[in-house]
């Protein structure tokens, strides 16, 4: 009992932490929220890659072409968001071709686009949302916009562990997640709108 409320209290504390510094971050804006966002997605791409390193995905390929759509998503248009991705499809497709035809490669080829690409359009789609209302309109929109994606999100998930831990009873799915509960599902549905609102109201 006392190591579990240890845990719940270091949860609560990091948890509060990070909440801080996502919030600085967000307001900052400009290059700051862009920087974040490109250490975060490369880090997201790194892990992407280690849990698929049996596959020996085409890490390089992947990095340049993570980067390049999230620059385009700053610095240029959602048009060219989609460049990015063409020249993520086309790095891979010629750092693969350098290696010769060997077997697996097409594994090789798709893994790496598909954690490009996952992590290309999550992070570039926030790149995208906080720079609406800049050029035009609301300064602060497109702040809102992210804040509610952010912490609406960390709403769905903390709202759905307390509501779970603490009177979760009826299993969701036994054999795929045991300890996750429709309680626990109900309590973050709701949770995730009540801050989306909350934010919308700010």
């Amino acid at each position: 009992a006392i190591r579990g409320s240890l845990m719940l209290r270091t949860r609560v504390i990091v948890g509060a932490v990070l909440a801080a510094g996502a919030i600085l971050v967000i307001v900052l804006g400009k290059w700051v929220f862009f920087a974040a966002m490109l250490v975060l997605a490369l880090m997201g791409l790194n892990e992407f890659f280690r849990m698929t390193r049996s596959y020996r995905p085409l890490a390089l390929a992947g990095y340049i072409g993570l980067a390049v759509m999230l620059y385009c998503a700053w610095f240029r248009t959602p048009t060219g968001v989609l460049g990015g991705v063409a020249v993520l499809v086309l790095t891979t497709f010629v750092l693969a071709a350098l290696g010769g035809v060997k077997p697996g490669v097409t594994s090789r080829m798709a893994v790496t686009v598909l954690g490009g690409v996952y992590l290309g359009l999550g992070f570039g789609h926030l790149l995208l949302m906080r720079r609406v209302g800049v050029d035009g309109g609301p300064a602060d929109l497109g702040m809102g916009l992210v804040l509610a994606v952010v912490f609406g999100t960390w709403a769905g998930d903390t709202f759905a562990y307390f509501v779970g831990r603490f009177f979760g009873s009826t299993p969701m799915a036994p054999r795929l997640s045991p300890k996750k509960t429709w309680e626990g599902f109900a309590g973050g549905a709701l949770g995730t709108v009540l801050v989306v609102v909350l934010v919308g109201l700010y």
